[in-house]
């Protein structure tokens, strides 16, 4: 059984070792590591009963807006829920943070991610020409009021 919890220092490196087998712009560990320590960030990890990360969530709440910034899974262990269970997480930090509006990026091409937003409230409401790189790809600008699905 998997659970969520708030990121600790010692799971930048696993963070880290993950957004460099799921992103081509991927974050280092320092990057993961300063947003531990800002209180507008917010870092959600998915662990298993050994306290290994199988995935994690990181979001900015500030001025009554939340901002999804990275979402990934261990390729070995997608398919379980656990992207469902960190948006879940999610959602409750936005409702706890007063922060019911919330936006995010995705590639215009990650169809089953903007399935799973779309069932969290999310809809697209525009494009980033050329947004991402490696490859090149428009970015799908998502929004909405963040709700758990039913």
């Amino acid at each position: 059984m998997a659970a969520i919890r708030n990121a600790k220092p010692s799971d930048a490196a696993r963070i880290a070792e993950l957004e460099q087998q799921l992103f081509s712009d991927a974050w280092s560990e320092k990057m993961i590591a300063d947003c531990l320590f800002k209180g507008y960030y917010r870092v959600l990890v998915c662990v298993d009963r050994s306290d290994m990360v199988l995935g994690y969530l990181i979001s900015t709440h500030v001025a009554g807006e939340s901002e999804l910034l990275r979402i990934g899974v261990d390729p070995e262990n997608r398919g379980l829920g656990y992207g469902k269970r960190l948006m879940r997480a999610f959602v409750q930090a936005c409702e706890e943070g007063d922060c019911p509006e919330a936006f995010l990026e995705v590639r215009t091409s990650n169809a089953s991610a903007i399935r799973l937003y779309e069932k969290f409230g999310f809809g697209a409401v525009g494009t980033r020409k050329n947004y991402y790189h490696n490859p090149e790809e428009d970015a799908c600008l998502m929004t909405g009021k963040v709700h758990m699905p039913e």
